[in-house]
């Protein structure tokens, strides 16, 4: 959970990007994940894409982020 927190903050920092403004959080299901994403941002909501694709690295990855990209643009959250 460290190492994975430690990166989403500099990533966040990185962008001029405040933690407490995000909602939504597209996640790969990696180990520690979602107990840093638990700890750094309690109130988002959190999108796993690796249950149902697999951990299969860049494609796990670009499957997350045609969801992201679909829920903004018909500004819905999926479940």
């Amino acid at each position: 959970p460290t190492a994975f927190g430690s990166g989403l903050r500099r990533a966040a920092r990185d962008a001029d990007l405040d933690v407490a403004t995000i909602e939504h959080l597209e996640a790969a299901d990696w180990p520690g994940e979602g107990d840093a994403v638990g700890v750094l941002l309690p109130s988002a909501t959190v999108g796993v894409v690796g249950r149902q694709v697999g951990r299969a690295g860049a494609a796990t990855a670009a499957c997350g982020l045609v969801k992201a990209c679909l829920a903004l643009h018909h500004r819905i959250l999926p479940p």
